[in-house]
């Protein structure tokens, strides 16, 4: 390979790493915001018993 493209190929793969840690970065603050789990928790369908499960047992 030629310098230029060994350079451009490095040059690339730096940018895509960095591109890829901010991306990640994001996905963190977003799936550990306390208020927006909070917020999703409460829309979620919480399961009925069937009449089979129901009572003591």
């Amino acid at each position: 390979m030629h310098s230029r493209t060994k350079i451009s190929l490095l040059l690339v793969a730096v940018l895509l790493l960095a591109a890829t840690s901010a991306l990640a970065s994001q996905c963190v603050n977003c799936h550990t915001d306390v208020e927006k789990l909070k917020a999703i928790a409460k829309t979620i369908i919480k399961p009925v018993g069937s009449a089979e499960t129901a009572g003591k047992g």
